[in-house]
């Protein structure tokens, strides 16, 4: 309807209120329900001490949006003037309650003051924007991504959220603006611009899989998110495994990002360039090799962009594991695989020689390319049973991601030195939540015994805004694997340190029982008490709260 033929409307239902566009007059009937808060949208309208925010963007029929009060009947204009007039009517944050149904971006251009206002006083660090791009995610979901779309291109899985710190903070609107992220999520696509960049700067990785990825589309249908009844964040991911496992890192700074702009608040912008950089030159003074793995768990994406920015000044910075940024910043892209990656094969092949099965395939589809394993899924000690002379020589390095670094390294070195391997030709990699300071400690120590080895680091670098506001400490794991006779199998991973071992506590034991001998019927394996490495039982699965001595190694088979 154009303005010239504005009129007045009849009388209808808040919940059937026809479509409409341009300057208008309605008259809405509420009733006697109260309608919740549902949206941040435009302006919000006062007449006769009812309340009301109203959407008539563009194109879209206006939808009532939210109401304080009761009323019959109420008359609701919308014009420039009013727009300006009811700014003063903006309620305080707490009020607040996104509804995912409708697109906080689209204000009138007629009202950008509106839009502003309301951001600005809703949200003092700014609405979450959701990804900048399909390539905004890490190189390794490519690289694993490629490989499942080759060799397992009809599996099934399921992924599941974790937080290590839940609070109980979330609130329900936090979780409709996650949604809504997630549903925007089907917009995105490959531009010929990126696939170009992709083709030429990922060689390893063929045309017609960016054919593939070109045509791809995130489906929200396959992740649900919830609240549980303690205000915790839930979630679970379904699907084919090569759609869903482009979901993890997107859904993950997402729920960071949500989380800095809705619940958490008390943090400031102020000195991050200058401490970004202060970090970047340290290591750089020190002569470390780093590269920013900071994409999961950023506190959005300027303090991503932020640690690349400050890293490639220096020489000893390597890149980023950020495709995105790697093509908007001119650096080079980093990612080999997850755990994922050797728990899919403990299910699809084998339980006690996931890592032998996972590391052939994967020499198999890159041919000596992206040489660097992950080695502690089910603990170093499982792994090295199945790391030969072979994989050992081909593989360029291994990356530690849990446990005592140095003890890691010790046994790294052993293990190179049993298979007259010299091991200062295999550089050691440590990605296990290090610090400036414990990075560098441990470069002193390596290159000290004539080693050589690289850093990956994350969220010290992309969230680190103090202790006053800690940076999420969440996940999102592979919990179950669909084969090809439909059956579910659960899956878990180890690791070498308590508190990161994840899955089903009984595929847990089961896992303990074929990889260190743990009896199944050990009654949380009190018999083992002592000196050495901790109990990698999951806390919900074990209750001994001790450490343990370190299982007698199994000879390979």
């Amino acid at each position: 309807m154009s303005d010239t033929k504005a009129r007045k409307i009849r009388t209808i239902s808040a919940n059937r209120l026809p479509q409409l566009k341009g300057a208008h007059e309605i008259f809405v009937d509420f009733g006697h329900a109260d309608l919740q808060w549902s949206h941040i949208e435009k302006a919000v309208l006062k007449d006769n001490g009812i309340e009301v925010t109203l959407d008539c963007s563009e194109g879209r029929g206006p939808k009532i949006l939210a109401i304080y009060g009761r009323a019959e009947k109420v008359q609701v204009r919308k014009s420039l003037s009013e727009f300006d007039k009811a700014l003063a009517a903006v309620p305080a944050p707490e009020k607040f309650d996104l509804d995912a149904r409708n697109e906080l971006s689209e204000f009138p251009n007629s009202a950008p003051n509106v839009k502003a206002a309301v951001e600005k006083k809703a949200f003092p660090h700014g609405l979450p924007q959701g990804p900048a791009s399909i390539l905004d995610n890490d190189l390794y979901k490519f690289s694993m991504g490629y490989a499942v779309y080759h060799l397992y291109p009809t599996i099934h899985v399921v992924y599941r959220f974790a937080d290590r710190g839940a609070n109980g903070k979330w609130t329900m609107e936090a979780v409709r603006m996650l949604r809504k992220l997630v549903r925007d999520m089907r917009k995105l696509r490959l531009t010929k611009e990126e696939r170009a960049w992709c083709e030429k700067n990922l060689p390893w990785l063929p045309v017609d899989f960016w054919t593939y990825i070109e045509k791809f589309r995130f489906d929200p249908g396959q992740v649900k998110i919830w609240l549980d009844k303690d205000h915790n964040l839930q979630m679970e991911i379904r699907g084919l495994w090569k759609e869903t496992i482009y979901w993890e890192v997107p859904l993950l700074y997402l729920t960071s990002e949500v989380y800095f702009t809705m619940i958490d608040t008390n943090w400031t912008e102020e000195g991050q360039v200058e401490l970004m950089e202060e970090k970047a030159r340290r290591m750089a003074e020190a002569g470390l090799l780093w590269a920013d793995f900071a994409t999961r768990r950023r506190r959005h994406l300027e303090a991503k962009e932020r640690v690349v920015v400050a890293g490639k000044k220096h020489k000893n910075f390597t890149g980023t594991s950020n495709v995105y940024l790697a093509m908007k910043h001119g650096v080079k892209a980093l990612g080999t695989m997850a755990h994922e990656w050797i728990m899919a094969h403990s299910a699809l092949i084998s339980l006690e020689h996931a890592n032998h099965f996972a590391m052939h395939a994967w020499k198999d589809i890159y041919n000596g390319n992206l040489g660097t394993a992950l080695g502690d899924t089910f603990g170093t000690d499982s792994f090295l049973r199945d790391w030969d002379g072979v994989l050992a020589r081909l593989f360029d390095s291994v990356r530690q991601d849990s446990g005592d670094p140095y003890e890691w390294a010790e046994n790294m070195i052993a293990h190179y030195t049993k298979l007259n391997i010299p091991w200062t030709t295999k550089a050691l990699g440590f990605t296990d939540g290090n610090t400036v300071d414990s990075a560098i400690a441990i470069h002193k120590w390596v290159t000290a015994k004539g080693g050589k080895c690289w850093f990956g680091i994350g969220t010290h670098l992309s969230n680190d805004y103090g202790k006053q506001s800690p940076a999420c400490n969440i996940v999102i794991k592979l919990s179950e694997v669909i084969d090809k006779f439909g059956r579910s199998i659960p899956v878990v991973k180890i690791s070498d340190t308590p508190g990161k071992a994840s899955g089903d506590p009984e595929a847990v034991r089961v896992a303990l029982k074929v990889h260190f001998g743990i009896s199944l019927d050990d009654p949380i394996h009190e018999a083992r008490k002592g000196k050495g490495h901790h109990c990698p039982v999951p806390a919900d699965a074990c209750t001994c709260a001790v450490q343990h001595r370190k299982p007698a190694t199994k000879a390979a088979a």
